[in-house]
C-alpha cells in the first residue's frame, strides 16, 4: 500500500528534496526572516514544481502529481471515485478474502446445471478471484478452484471497503451493555481474535464478514459520507451464533436481577425482544451492520496498484443517543416499534426524540444506499432485500476467522 499525501510538498518531498537542499534553495527561503510561514511554503512548492516540471521533460517521471492540498475533501472524493470507475468497490474484488455463510457447492461453471465438484462447510475461507453474473469464482487454501453461488458468501468488508474505519470491538473487548450496565460474562471480554495482518492493505486490520450482496449498499452509504467529510466507523457486521445467544441469555439474567435494567428494557411499547433476538438475528446471516458516523480530521490517499481510496488518520466520532451496543429504550430510532421485516416501514415513522444530529445524518446515509435501519438500535442496519433473496437459511454456525489470508489485487 503506498500512501500519498494532502500536500504537494509532502508529495515531492521524497523526488526532488535532494535536489532543493543541494542548489540551496530550501535553506535560503526558510532562513530568511522577512517571510511568513505561507509564504516560505508557497515558494518551496513553486521551487519544488519547477523541479519536477524539468524532471517531466527529462521523462526521469511520467507527470506531476496533483496538488492534493489544494482540493477540498469533496474534490478529492470525487477523483477517488473516478479512478476507481471499473471497479464495484473501492478495491477490486480479485483476491479478497471470503467465507461460506452456510454448506455450499462448489461448481465447474458459474450456473445450477454444471457439475458439483463438493460442498463447502461452513465457514471455509477462499480468495475470491472475479464476480461472474450472481456466482463468485474462488480460490481454495489447497489451490483449487470453482464457482459459488454469491449470496451464500460472506465477504471481508475491509478487503473491498478500506476508507470505513472499523472496530470490531467484539474481537477485543466487548462493549454491550444492558441500560448502562455491564453484562456478566460478556461485557469487556473478547470472543474471536481481532486485528490479523493484512497482506493486501499491508497493515493489521480488523477481519469483518458480510454478506457479499449487502457490501455494494454499505459502499455506497461510505461514498454519499465521503463526499461530506465523514465516514462511516463499522462496530460489528457478521456475529457468531454462540455470541448472539450468550448476549441474549446474560441480558435476560441482568434484567431478570436487576429492576433498573428491566424498567429500562421494557419502556411502552418496547421490550427486551427488541435490543438483542433470541435464535438467528441478521447478524448471523452477514445481512446487518452495528455502526456509528464520524467527522474526517485528517486523512491520507492510500493506493493498492493503481487503485485510490481515503486512508483516514484522526476522525471524531458524533455525539449519539446513547453509547453503541448499550441496549436500552434509549437507544431507539424511532418513536413506534415497527417490523424490519417490512421493507420501508420505518420510513412512515417519526424519528425518536433522542436521535441526535450525527444519528440523521448516519441514518441518511445508510438508507440512501439501500440498508433499512430497525426501529429498536440506532446503530442497527439491515438489508432487508436480500434478507429475502437469501431466503431461509440455517445460519447457526460461529464464524471465527483465526487469520487474513487477503492478497493483493
Amino acid at each position: 500500500m503506498k500512501l500519498i499525501s494532502k500536500s504537494l510538498l509532502a508529495l515531492t518531498i521524497l523526488t526532488v528534496g535532494t535536489a532543493l537542499i543541494h542548489h540551496g534553495q530550501a535553506s535560503t527561503i526558510l532562513n530568511s526572516s522577512e517571510l511568513s510561514k505561507e509564504s516560505k511554503a508557497s515558494l518551496i512548492e513553486s521551487e519544488a514544481t519547477e523541479i519536477l516540471m524539468h524532471l517531466v521533460e527529462s521523462e526521469i517521471i511520467m507527470s506531476i502529481p496533483t496538488p492534493l492540498a489544494h482540493q477540498s475533501i469533496e474534490e478529492l472524493a470525487t477523483q477517488i471515485f473516478d479512478s476507481n470507475a471499473t471497479t464495484k468497490f473501492e478495491l477490486p474484488v480479485h483476491n479478497s478474502m471470503g467465507y461460506s455463510l452456510v454448506e455450499t457447492n462448489v461448481r465447474t461453471e458459474p450456473n445450477n446445471n454444471s457439475t458439483i465438484l463438493w460442498t463447502t462447510s461452513i465457514g471455509t475461507t477462499f480468495l475470491i478471484k472475479e464476480e461472474v453474473d450472481e456466482w463468485l469464482l474462488v480460490e481454495f487454501e489447497n489451490g483449487s478452484t470453482g464457482y459459488v453461488y454469491k449470496l451464500y458468501v460472506l465477504v471481508n468488508l475491509p478487503d473491498i471497503v478500506p476508507s470505513i474505519i472499523y472496530n470490531a470491538v467484539n474481537g477485543e473487548s466487548s462493549i454491550f451493555l444492558g441500560a448502562g450496565k455491564e453484562i456478566p460474562n460478556v461485557t469487556g471480554l473478547a470472543f474471536y481474535e481481532g486485528l490479523h495482518y493484512n497482506a493486501r492493505l499491508e497493515k493489521d486490520e480488523y477481519v469483518l464478514p458480510v454478506l457479499y450482496p449487502m457490501a455494494e449498499k454499505i459502499y455506497a452509504a461510505q461514498q454519499l459520507a465521503l463526499e461530506q467529510g465523514d465516514t462511516l466507523v463499522i462496530y460489528e457486521g457478521y456475529r457468531p451464533y454462540d455470541l448472539q445467544n450468550l448476549v441474549y441469555q446474560e441480558l435476560t439474567n441482568l434484567a431478570h436481577n436487576d429492576s433498573e435494567v428491566s424498567a429500562a428494557l421494557s419502556v411502552s411499547p418496547w421490550h427486551l425482544g427488541w435490543f438483542i433476538a433470541s435464535g438467528v438475528s441478521t447478524h448471523q446471516t452477514g445481512l446487518a451492520i452495528d455502526v456509528s458516523l464520524a467527522q474526517i480530521n485528517d486523512y491520507q490517499v492510500g493506493q493498492v496498484g493503481e487503485y485510490l481510496y481515503f486512508d483516514i488518520t484522526d476522525y471524531t466520532e458524533y455525539e449519539m443517543p446513547t453509547a453503541l451496543h448499550d441496549l436500552s429504550a434509549q437507544a431507539v430510532s424511532l418513536a413506534w416499534p415497527v417490523s424490519w421485516k417490512t421493507s420501508m416501514s420505518w420510513a412512515d415513522v417519526t424519528i425518536a426524540n433522542s436521535m441526535t444530529e450525527g444519528a440523521v445524518k448516519l441514518r441518511d446515509y445508510c438508507t440512501s444506499g439501500g440498508l433499512e435501519p430497525l426501529a429498536s438500535e440506532w446503530w442497527h442496519f439491515n438489508d432487508v432485500e436480500n434478507y429475502f433473496n437469501l431466503g431461509t437459511v440455517y445460519a447457526t454456525g460461529s464464524i471465527k476467522p483465526t487469520s487474513c489470508i487477503s492478497l493483493a489485487p
